[in-house]
């Protein structure tokens, strides 16, 4: 992931999240963990990556589902990935 190829989709499910929740306190990870979901990382991966646990990227993925699914269906839409 890099600051060019920020997904809106992704941004927006972050930007409403509550201001209890990991993803209020660490944005830049959250937003890494996110991306690294939709892309199909495994668990340990995105553990490695940002430093949440099992159970934290679990919350994460639980609170921005659809933004995920969405961002799945956008990566798979883009040519130079060759999922289509």
């Amino acid at each position: 992931m890099n600051g060019e190829n920020i997904s809106p989709v992704l941004l927006a499910s972050l930007v409403d999240s509550d201001s209890r929740t990991l993803e209020h306190r660490e944005p830049k990870k959250a937003m890494l963990c996110l991306e690294q979901l939709a892309e199909g990382n495994t668990w340990e991966e995105i553990a490695e990556a940002t430093g949440f646990s099992f159970n934290q990227i679990s919350k994460v993925k639980a609170r921005h589902e659809t933004a995920i699914e969405v961002r799945r269906k956008q990566l798979a839409a883009e040519p130079e990935r060759g999922w289509n």
